[in-house]
């Protein structure tokens, strides 16, 4: 039997992922009306930057943070703002999460 939704204890997935910022090496050309895009295979690095979603499985509800770099101090943020802004009056929360390794209790 699935979970049920309860407001007290939500469920709650956590996820990170580092994602590259690119950029063109050539300008791109302006397509004709009724062309196909055509996207060049090269591309310049501009760094990375670290996507965190959280997501309550049961009701779909869900945030973003974006951040320059995934660290122990933006897990320990992601996780206060999780507890005192999104679930401040929730007795419990049931959060899902891998083990990446910011993801410990010395992070908090």
């Amino acid at each position: 039997m699935p979970p049920k939704e309860d407001a007290e204890h939500p469920l709650v997935c956590l996820d990170e992922k580092l994602f590259v910022l690119h950029g063109d090496v050539i300008k791109p050309l302006n397509m004709r009306q009724g062309s196909v895009k055509k996207v060049d295979y090269e591309y310049t690095r501009h760094g990375y930057c670290a996507i965190t979603s959280l997501i309550e499985a049961l009701t779909g509800k869900q945030s973003t943070d974006v951040r320059r770099h995934r660290t122990a101090i933006n897990f320990a943020d992601i996780i206060e703002y999780l507890v005192e802004v999104l679930y401040p009056k929730t007795k419990k929360i049931m959060l899902v999460m891998d083990n990446l390794n910011t993801h410990r209790p010395g992070s908090l």
